[in-house]
């Protein structure tokens, strides 16, 4: 039984235990009951959330819920937007509105129109359902080797990866194999024999037929600014840790050494590790924008030994302090655990180099850089994870 109906027999059943004050209507036929007298007729479409009914829509996204208003719009056999049927398992109707969600699915026709059909006819009301672009994120693992899965990060994968779709996905020309797909994500399959310095690169067809592109980095040793196996390390605190390429058997291969940070932080402790050598590659050069420029790093920590919430790990480039929004925070705030596997962060640059005016220069490769790692856990830290691979990236968002 229909919600509604409830509604109206337990209305029905209230009125005829009064019946010495209110007559009722046995003649009654509750809206969601009525029989269509002809075939439907729609005046307006709307969002479920406009109640007043003040703004009709003309275009819809997928996944969106809406009341469709007209007449006759009782039983109907079928639902389509742009071609694409509705679950009708899952809609509520009544003589004079339906309440349907937009199908996820959707199609390249370009019919843009909402066709709603009973046993008495068809109505067509007009209505886009524009087709969404193809958003390339980040991969999760920019160093993961030949024959490992990355999981690429984005909006609509599931749109342009499926059978009928336009993408394809390519290193150096050789098709990668596609994993799992969701609207949000992708795995995909690294090629044997793939070199350093690799380009994974996105091709698809874009909504107005032009033909799009996109590309991301892989295991970019060319960009990486410090060698640290020949770096001076300073600092203060506790500074143990060690330089080293044994990641304990972790997936992929960040090809330089990376820093092992382990041992006993007390709470508020202040703990900074100052590396400085002269660096192989180069950061924005000293008047260029920042906007796109983004510090990309990786991280790995030991199931048993999480990043917490709390240890606001900073990075400071040649003294410049740099504001607090360029703090790191593992998970968002939320504390992180990589459970022994890599995983590649990206900080925005601009609050990492600049602080009231004062603004960090990192631009010459082959000069004398130092990259000072603060951090002062708010809680007493056991620590075991391992960062490297520092580079500073301009990117095409």
């Amino acid at each position: 039984m229909k919600p509604q109906y409830i509604l109206f027999a337990a209305l029905g059943l209230a009125l005829a235990a009064c019946d010495d004050i209110v007559t009722y209507d046995d003649d009654y036929t509750p809206a969601d009951q009525r029989a269509n007298t002809a075939a439907p007729t729609i005046e307006a479409v709307y969002d479920i959330a406009d109640t007043l009914r003040a703004n009709p829509l003309d275009e819809v996204q997928r996944g969106q819920v809406v009341c469709i208003v007209g007449a006759n719009l009782n039983a109907p056999t079928a639902i389509a937007f742009n071609t694409v049927e509705a679950d009708l398992a899952a809609i509520y109707t009544e003589s004079t509105r339906a309440i349907v969600s937009v199908p996820e699915r959707l199609s390249n026709a370009d019919v843009n129109a909402l066709h709603y059909t009973t046993a008495l006819g068809t109505a067509e009301h007009p209505l886009r359902v524009p087709f969404p672009p193809l958003a390339v994120g980040s991969v999760d693992f920019e160093f993961a080797s030949p024959g490992d899965s990355i999981t690429v990060s984005g909006r609509n994968f599931d749109l342009y990866f499926n059978a009928e779709g336009s993408g394809r996905v390519a290193i150096g020309g050789q098709a990668c194999g596609v994993g799992s797909i969701t609207g949000t994500s992708m795995r995909v399959a690294i090629p044997q024999g793939m070199a350093d310095n690799a380009t994974l690169a996105f091709e698809w067809k874009a909504p107005d037929g032009s033909q799009a592109t996109k590309a991301l980095p892989l295991r970019p040793i060319d960009r990486v600014m410090y060698d640290l196996a020949n770096v001076s390390i300073g600092g203060d605190g506790n500074k143990t840790f060690e330089v080293t390429t044994d990641d304990g058997g972790a997936a992929g291969d960040l090809v330089l050494p990376h820093l092992h940070i382990t041992g006993q932080y007390g709470a508020w402790s202040w703990n900074t590790f100052d590396i400085s050598d002269n660096v192989r590659a180069s950061g924005p050069a000293d008047d260029e924008d920042l906007a796109d420029w983004v510090l990309r790093f990786e991280v790995m920590n030991q199931s048993q030994y999480p990043l917490p919430a709390g240890i606001g790990i900073k990075f400071v480039f040649n003294w410049t302090e740099g504001s607090d929004d360029g703090k790191w925070q593992p998970g968002d705030g939320l504390g992180l655990n990589t459970f022994g596997q890599w995983q590649t962060v990206e900080l925005p640059l601009e609050p990492i180099l600049c602080n009231n005016g004062n603004r960090a220069k990192v631009s010459a490769a082959g000069t004398w850089q130092t990259l000072r790692i603060i951090f002062s856990p708010s809680a007493d830290y056991a620590a075991d994870f391992r960062i490297g691979n520092f580079r500073c990236v301009k990117t095409s968002h």
